[in-house]
């Protein structure tokens, strides 16, 4: 009547497949139940066994135990859909420990007798017989019991939630017709079963829905893919190391590979290399780490086209596991460098207000000033300054309101790129509009924040320097004192 021995055989491919994944993995199983003892625990509960829970502790064991937790390597990750995939899963029944289940005392039924009547009424009718799962009130999983009040012989399998959210609504809720319907169903779900705190309206309750559909897919795509299935498939192997928070040295090995064809695509002018390098972009954005064999790749795109491609993941400030913003920034400080220069100048030349914090703006991008500066130290340098300084037309100092904003702005491009010494007293030597950038750049309170540290002199020498500063730019030499002390701080 019941196929446990398939299942069982089913139950033990899954924990291979998983073993490969968790050297830890479970799968524990006593011994078959006798007729005795079912008469024993009969007896003690005051309730005869479903038929199909009995014929599962005589044929499988009286006691089971799968549970899995996957190491750092192999974190799912999240999964379109609206929920987290887990990254363990637990599943187990013992007959010692089953007993009749009541969920609260009678204490709590009584306090609630007057604002939840209904709920009152609920559960003074329950007859449930704990199996499996979290007990009294966890909030992290369900009680998995066997409703002995329902009239069937089979008994179903039910899901008490307990807690405040579940006073005024149903928390007795339906998983299965029968227990070896709830193995079967539980096995489908790849053993998620009694651990799906997280998940468990989108995987249990709504089990036909498209969402429980797309996860068992993908469980059984991530468990049973293997490293000769993702060598030769270039799309199996992006969903395989998607899939994983790190990749382990056999599956950088196979990225390398990949990696390897792509270039030698491009070198024969082959028009499939282009497809292949943006499946790798876009797997590259969804990683936390920027793996050699991909800033390797990377490099293959012309410098205009991924640059192009970095903004418009930046314009769309979309973060979801991954900071895909800022991964795209520092992508652009490593691959983009000098080129994005003037893109980053123009968010200087066109800062605003945005929100609580002052953001720079920019054709649509929005980019956090501590960012802005690190782009800037990144992809900007000292001698592309000054040739700016120094094509200025002087007939801005006509107007001081702009002039004072140039010079200020060209004061902190200065600190940000973090100069040497001798620039700085290149700079002074200078005069005029160097050494007015040299003096607000210094007196800035955000600086030597950040931006420190400069191999700078003594501190004794450092002061006669800035007191030369103050002679030449008196007026953008307004908290120097300051500035002295933040810089030599102990």
């Amino acid at each position: 009547m019941y196929n446990y021995t398939e299942l069982l055989q089913k139950w033990q491919s899954l924990y291979e497949a998983v073993k490969k994944l968790d050297k830890n993995a479970k799968l524990e199983i006593g011994e078959k139940a006798t007729e005795e003892e079912i008469a024993q625990l009969e007896a003690k509960i005051g309730f005869k066994l479903p038929p199909a829970f009995k014929a599962a502790i005589t044929e499988i064991g009286k006691s089971f135990k799968y549970s899995y937790d996957f190491s750092d390597y192999n974190v799912p990750a999240s999964l379109d859909g609206g929920f987290r995939l887990p990254y363990e899963g637990t599943f187990e029944w013992n007959i010692s420990e089953l007993e009749i289940y009541e969920p609260y005392d009678q204490d709590e039924i009584e306090e609630w007798a007057e604002d939840y009547p209904e709920h009152v009424e609920r559960v003074n009718n329950l007859q449930l017989i704990w199996f499996g799962g979290s007990r009294y009130g966890d909030e992290d999983g369900g009680e998995y019991c066997f409703d002995v009040s329902a009239t069937t012989e089979e008994k179903p399998v039910v899901s008490y939630r307990t807690g405040v959210d579940y006073v005024e609504e149903d928390a007795c809720i339906p998983l299965a017709n029968s227990f070896s319907d709830y193995l079967e169903k539980t096995l489908e779900l790849h053993g998620l079963g009694q651990n799906n705190a997280m998940y468990y309206y989108e995987l249990w309750y709504h089990f036909e829905d498209e969402n429980t559909q797309h996860y068992i897919k993908w469980f059984s795509n991530f468990i049973y893919t293997n490293l000769n299935d993702i060598s030769n498939d270039f799309d199996k192997f992006l969903n395989f190391a998607n899939n994983r928070h790190k990749l382990d040295e056999q599956t950088l090995a196979v990225l390398q590979k990949w990696v390897d064809i792509i270039k030698a695509e491009k070198e024969i002018s082959s028009c499939a290399y282009l497809d292949k390098l943006d499946k790798l972009f876009q797997f590259t954005m969804n990683r936390e780490e920027l793996e050699p064999p991909i800033s390797e790749a990377l490099h293959l795109y012309e410098k205009p086209i991924l640059f192009e491609k970095l903004k418009e993941i930046i314009r769309a400030r979309k973060t979801y596991i991954v900071d895909r913003p800022s991964k795209a920034c520092d992508i652009i400080e490593t691959h983009i460098g000098h080129y994005a220069k003037d893109w980053i100048l123009s968010f200087w030349q066109n800062k605003k207000t945005w929100g609580h914090q002052r953001d720079w703006t920019y054709d649509g991008i929005i980019i956090e000033p501590y960012r802005l500066e690190s782009l800037t130290k990144h992809c900007m340098d000292i001698t592309w300054l000054e040739e700016i300084i120094s094509t200025n037309d002087n007939d801005d100092k006509i107007n001081k309101e702009i002039y004072r904003s140039q010079v200020k702005k060209w004061g902190q491009i200065f600190m940000c790129v973090k100069p040497n010494w001798e620039t700085y007293v290149r700079w002074y030597e200078r005069g005029d509009r160097y050494c007015d950038a040299l003096a607000s750049g210094i007196c800035n309170p955000l600086s030597f924040g950040r931006n420190a540290t400069y191999n700078l002199p003594p501190k004794e020498e450092f002061t006669r320097f800035l007191d030369g500063v103050k002679e030449k730019s008196p007026e953008f030499s307004t908290g120097m004192d300051k500035a002295i002390n933040k810089i030599y701080k102990k």
